[in-house]
């Protein structure tokens, strides 16, 4: 009789192991990066009624947030927030099978059936600990965050917004060449992408940012007759990024490549205002900070030119010589809408400061001047990652 009970306590206990994908066998109890069972079902809300957002692979880490009950809120490597489906339970030592037996050394009755019965081994029940679920450290660090095979993660951003640029002109000319502010808003398009290869805390990787005036037009100073000149700007900037996550929480970047801009200007017979390109070297940092209980991301980027030069329209110069330096900062604000698509907020902020010196060619006589320039992008849309 005792070995009818255990054969079907262990049948019931292999049934419950295969029930349900939707709990881990990896306890979320601690707040320590955790790594997934393969299959877990992570949701949107804390209820089996709402959609999956994914289901874990084999290698995913998350960590807990916080319990509501019989779920647990997670956060993964890619900043998404879902729950996970764990109640609580009390870790107690693992009942010996043969405990169930309420006296194992006296013999069963002398019958031939049971006595047939006794003899069948009964199968193993196997007793699941939580320390032989528990990943080692080395294994969650060599884990990959990304939801791809190739370990890459590939993003495109796409958005609209407005462009505000202002210039200011200083020298000892006269007129309106030799002194002069103007500005300009313009609509404008961003397109962002962006490949980074997850290696444990590093990340390595390229992004490039490219932005465009759809129409646009600059008012000419007074005394010029103001006039409405044609005007278009575009840039394009490429970037080589090294990425350091401090524990999986915020992460520090660092980031090296070039710069290229351009302004297309329309001529005009008084107010002679040139065409030009900037280019140059530019290095810079930034970090990424999760805010996991609004499944939201801050991402912030500095960058210096380096070696700065300035292309002007022949016949136009402000001086022979130039000594330009700038500054870029661009900030912007993640939701993660769906596992693979989130909304964006961004704001963009140029600085230059440029020196001539040498004979101007727009302004006889002239021998120095600075100009300062100003541009700034605001701008939302989306982000889709492959």
């Amino acid at each position: 009789m005792a070995g009818v009970f255990l054969l079907f306590a262990g049948c019931a206990h292999n049934n419950a192991q295969d029930a349900g994908h939707d709990q881990t066998n990896t306890r979320l109890d601690s707040n320590e990066w955790t790594a997934l069972s393969k299959g877990t079902e992570v949701r949107i809300l804390p209820t089996n009624e709402t959609k999956s957002i994914y289901q874990s692979k084999s290698g995913d880490t998350v960590k807990k947030i916080k319990r509501e009950g019989d779920w647990v809120a997670v956060l993964d490597q890619d900043g998404m927030i879902g729950w996970i489906h764990q109640p609580p339970v009390d870790v107690k030592e693992p009942t010996s099978p043969m405990a169930l037996v309420e006296d194992p050394v006296s013999p069963p009755p002398h019958s031939e059936s049971i006595a047939a019965v006794e003899r069948e081994e009964p199968p193993p029940v196997s007793v699941t600990t939580e320390e032989s679920e528990e990943p080692t450290p080395e294994s969650v660090r060599s884990t990959s965050s990304a939801r791809g095979d190739s370990g890459f993660n590939v993003n495109l951003d796409a958005s609209l917004g407005s462009l505000f640029k202002t210039q200011k002109f200083n020298s000892a000319g006269t007129g309106i060449n030799g002194n002069y502010k103007i500005s300009t808003m313009s609509p404008t398009i961003n397109l962002d992408l962006s490949i980074v290869r997850k290696l444990s805390t590093f990340s390595f990787g390229m992004k490039a940012y490219y932005r465009k005036t759809l129409d646009g037009g600059v008012d000419t100073p007074a005394g010029s007759g103001k006039q409405k000149l044609s005007w278009g700007y575009q840039s394009m900037d490429i970037r080589l990024l090294m990425l350091y996550s401090f524990k999986g929480t915020w992460s520090l970047k660092s980031h090296l490549g070039t710069h290229r801009s351009t302004v297309d200007i329309g001529k005009d017979n008084t107010a002679l205002f040139p065409s030009e390109t900037i280019s140059g070297m530019a290095l810079g940092i930034g970090v990424i900070v999760p805010f996991a209980q609004y499944r939201m991301r801050l991402s912030v980027d500095m960058d210096y030119l380096l070696s700065g030069d300035l292309d002007q329209a022949k016949g136009l110069r402000d001086g022979s010589k130039v000594d330009l330096t700038g500054q870029y900062i661009r900030v912007v604000a993640i939701y993660q809408w769906k596992p693979a698509l989130s909304l964006n907020w961004e704001v963009v902020n140029l600085s230059e400061s440029i020196d001539f010196s040498g004979p101007s060619e727009r302004n006889p006589g002239v021998n120095s001047g600075n100009r300062s320039d100003s541009t700034q992008i605001y701008s939302m849309g989306v982000s889709y990652r492959f």
